[in-house]
């Protein structure tokens, strides 16, 4: 007995396989047609009728239909939330798509390498890693942006980009729900945030507060920022607020250097001033 495949509109192939009768399907063929998504195999053409799952046996033979949607191209595309390079600052592997975009960042988890969906790249081509590549003044960085369109849309064409309010460029990828956008961006100087050195709390204030928020991180009760203790790295602005007595690191010594700071007692005299 034979049972036939009638891709809709679209093609298939095999468009046809022969079984035993109260036999199941060995594998399910997946048909194609540009400009529509595959919704599935049914036992009729239009709606009604159960979709193929699979696992039904057959005793006659029967003709399962494709079933599509057609897809809406999209017309535009803006990125927003791409950290742009700042002098001696590591690449982030992040941004965010509009929602108007009608596709999202492809953060692929399936990889090992699951930052393909942002990657950046230096002057020489050279993708970066934030492990072991920092940003330098003056050079060129180029980001580029992995897409994947939401269910029933699909790129055509050249899309208008927009990364970061700047004009971007788009590149197709050989199946049309695909594509990537990048942009290139000049390094700058990294402005410093304007904090003062022991206010570890980040209220304009050095109290008795930010003493015991440094003395609860040294004792792994809590982040520097008073989160939950996950054991993460200092960045190097938290080193600089939180080391109170100045010696480059952040120990029960910088609790006590702020309070005596608070008593007005002697000191490091940079407690208080923003930090450089």
């Amino acid at each position: 007995m034979t049972i036939y495949f009638d891709a809709n509109g679209g093609s298939v192939s095999p468009s046809s396989v022969s079984i035993k009768k109260g036999s199941m399907l060995n594998s399910i063929p997946r048909p194609t047609r540009s400009g529509y998504v595959w919704e599935g195999w049914y036992f009729s053409p239009e709606s009604g009728a159960n979709e193929l799952t699979g696992n039904e046996h057959f005793y006659q033979n029967t003709t399962i239909y494709a079933r599509w949607t057609k897809q809406t191209v999209i017309t535009n595309v803006v990125v927003n939330e791409v950290t742009t390079p700042k002098d001696g600052e590591t690449p982030v592997f992040y941004a965010s798509v509009d929602k108007d975009s009608l596709c999202k960042i492809d953060y692929d988890y399936s990889y090992e390498d699951f930052h393909r969906g942002v990657k950046w790249y230096d002057e020489s081509a050279k993708r970066m890693m934030s492990s072991t590549d920092t940003f330098k003044i003056g050079n060129r960085y180029t980001v580029y942006c992995a897409l994947m369109a939401f269910h029933g849309y699909r790129f055509q064409g050249t899309p208008a980009v927009t990364i970061n309010g700047i004009t971007g460029k788009f590149t197709p990828n050989s199946v049309d729900i695909y594509a990537d956008v990048y942009c290139t961006f000049t390094c700058e100087k990294s402005e410093l945030p304007k904090k003062t050195v022991g206010d570890v709390d980040d209220d304009k204030a050095v109290t008795i507060i930010d003493a015991t928020r440094i003395q609860r991180f040294v004792a792994e009760l809590c982040n520097i920022t008073g989160d939950t203790y996950t054991g993460a790295k200092l960045t190097a602005v938290e080193i600089k607020v939180a080391d109170a007595d100045g010696d480059g690191s952040v120990t029960i010594l910088d609790a006590t250097a702020v309070q005596r700071h608070i008593a007005d007692l002697p000191t490091n005299e940079n407690i208080g001033k923003l930090i450089k």
